[in-house]
């Protein structure tokens, strides 16, 4: 993502473009962040996914992540106490590196690339080549790591699983089946509010920030008339 964005950025060409396209970058971040928080709670309240385990399984998976829960709840707390105005300190990253590991900093890697795509809109572009052109490469690379996870995540999936469940119900066939019909109704209400997301939040966006149809848009390698044509290849010279 952060290298997406640098590149982005520092493709447009004119920085009085970015004022625009940055603002509506992060106050659609913010937008999509409220959403979706408040989608799942919705649906989380609604369908109570967690009341289809036993009693005894509940109290086996709190003890057994209690540590976590203990740690989540220390941090909510903290965040009931901060300032309002916490949210755009915190927006500026210490570590970009740390950031951009950290799922939960979006908005501060978000902030940085904007940052490194307005430094490369302003010193010459010659100089400026060679890092676009090295995170242009860079995000090329990534994107393929990220295929190569997406080929094993099933396996690594299933094996997490399954130490999971051998844990919990241990020699119990009953227990095992009870705790996969309660992670098969947790997993419809994550896809529920993922395809509420898909088919009805994200179309909303792209309709209010432009004119592609969101079909042409999921559909990439179809280049769709209403957009603009590439321009024409320059034919070789040879002195």
């Amino acid at each position: 993502m952060l290298a997406s964005l640098i590149v982005g950025v520092s493709n447009l060409g004119d920085i009085s473009k970015l004022s625009r396209i940055g603002g509506k970058t992060i106050l659609t971040y913010m937008i999509t962040t409220v959403v979706s928080v408040t989608l799942g709670l919705t649906m989380v309240n609604l369908f109570k996914p967690g009341t289809s385990l036993p009693e005894e399984t509940r109290e086996s998976l709190m003890a057994l992540y209690d540590d976590t829960v203990d740690s989540k709840s220390s941090q909510a707390a903290a965040l009931r106490e901060q300032s309002p105005l916490q949210p755009i300190v915190d927006m500026v990253p210490e570590n970009v590196f740390l950031a951009a590991a950290n799922n939960g900093s979006m908005l501060q890697v978000v902030f940085f690339a904007i940052l490194v795509g307005i430094a490369l809109l302003q010193i010459p572009k010659d100089k400026g080549k060679p890092v676009v052109a090295f995170f242009d490469g860079l995000n090329d690379v990534i994107i393929q790591i990220v295929n190569y996870i997406m080929l094993i995540a099933p396996y690594g999936v299933f094996a997490l699983m399954a130490s999971l469940i051998v844990e919990i119900a241990g020699e119990n066939p009953d227990s095992a089946v009870e705790l996969l019909l309660a992670l098969l109704k947790y997993s419809l209400v994550v896809l529920g509010g993922l395809f509420f997301l898909m088919l009805v939040v994200y179309p909303t966006i792209l309709k209010l920030f432009t004119k592609i149809p969101y079909v042409d848009f999921l559909k990439p390698s179809v280049r769709p008339s209403s957009w603009p044509s590439p321009p024409a290849p320059v034919p070789p010279h040879f002195p």
